[in-house]
């Protein structure tokens, strides 16, 4: 997709490397974080540049969907141990062909401003016991156009009945439709407009599992993953296809959504949910994506290397898959055997603070003297 995007964030993520750059050397850190337990070992790079869009950018949407997922079910589990209810709400416009998707997407977010302001709003919560909420968009495109609808996950103090969540439901729907009509558009209530499901946070309980709510928050915030159902397809599929077709109304469509969905969030939480559940601060899309795998740096790939690498990206999966099953010393082989230049991490002293250099490789070949100091 770098070869056609249109927003420079997303050509210079995981292309360009950043301040401090390959530490002072201009390329990119290897880094593997070591085995624990199930978990095997995983490679990946550091100091390269994240453009944190978790609508645009595969590999950022899949480090954000995941930490998302796992707070949804941080908040899940913490329901479940305090005896709370929960109930899923989706509520969806009617779109055609000509409405442009940031005409959609911004009649959406009027929507929910009015779902969740008034006093019918804060008399329901009241009277329920809503503690809370959290919101997530998804957006698919099919023959009618862009379809944007939004799923919103309802924590109450206690368990509600299916007859109460659905009475807050349609209260929720009668609002979202009037602010729709003001800008052009309707929902049709009966007609896939609205929909309404409980389940219980209790683990094996029938009809809705407390691992249905896992599975639910990895959806939810997944999206960049889902196959559209029917002729509907989501935006990383209309890239695929654009890429391998070269389909103008792909591309379009696709520079479409690069610029609609610029700057908007993914998922939003209530005012205290977060607090409620005993959880830390929301990281912004762009903290979450630039936070690096633990590990330490022992291989650093030299500027012209790198520039060279990266133009293959299989080559750079087997550098990494590599690293993985061998770990360093099956790195270095790997990229002396294509020509590729690297420097290496050495401490020169055994002291606590001894001094960190950087040396060629053909530096670390000789043997070290134990009495002399120590390869890392």
């Amino acid at each position: 997709m770098r070869r056609i995007s249109r927003l420079d964030r997303i050509r210079q993520c995981g292309w360009s490397t950043v301040s401090p750059a390959g530490y002072g050397n201009g390329g990119p850190g290897l880094r593997i974080t070591a085995a624990a337990g199930a978990n095997p070992s995983v490679a990946g790079f550091s100091g390269l540049a994240t453009c944190g869009s978790v609508w645009a950018c595969p590999v950022c949407a899949a480090r954000i969907a995941t930490r998302r997922a796992d707070e949804l079910a941080a908040v899940m589990r913490y329901a479940l141990a305090g005896g709370c209810g929960a109930s899923l709400v989706t509520l969806t416009m009617r779109h055609h062909e000509g409405q442009g998707l940031k005409d959609c997407w911004d009649a959406l977010a009027k929507a929910w401003h009015a779902v969740t302001s008034g006093k019918q709003w804060v008399g329901d919560s009241d009277v329920f016991g809503l503690r809370g909420w959290v919101k997530a968009v998804e957006v698919t495109r099919g023959d009618n156009g862009w379809h944007v609808h939004l799923h919103a996950l309802m924590i109450w103090d206690d368990p509600v009945s299916i007859d109460q969540a659905r009475y807050v439901g349609r209260r929720m729907w009668q609002r979202w439709n009037r602010a729709l009509e003001r800008r052009g558009f309707t929902s049709l209530r009966d007609l896939g407009g609205l929909d309404v499901r409980l389940a219980s946070l209790k683990p094996g309980a029938a009809g809705g599992l407390h691992e249905y709510f896992v599975k639910l928050s990895h959806e939810i915030a997944g999206g960049y993953a889902k196959l559209a159902r029917g002729r509907g397809r989501t935006p990383f599929q209309i890239l695929a296809d654009g890429l391998a077709t070269g389909e103008a109304g792909d591309l379009n469509a696709w520079w479409e959504w690069e610029k609609a969905s610029h700057g908007r969030r993914q998922i939003a939480w209530s005012t205290g949910l977060r607090e409620w559940a005993g959880m830390d601060a929301e990281q912004s899309d762009e903290q979450v994506a630039a936070e690096e795998a633990g590990g330490d740096d022992m291989l650093f790939i030299e500027p012209a290397s790198w520039r060279e690498l990266r133009q293959d990206p299989d080559a750079v999966c087997d550098l990494l898959e590599a690293a993985e099953d061998g770990g360093y010393a099956a790195a270095m082989p790997w990229l002396r055997k294509r020509g590729l230049g690297y420097m290496i991490a050495k401490w020169i002293s055994r002291k606590p603070l001894g001094k960190l250099r950087l040396a060629k490789a053909a530096d670390v070949s000789r043997e070290t003297s134990p009495r002399r100091g120590r390869r890392a």
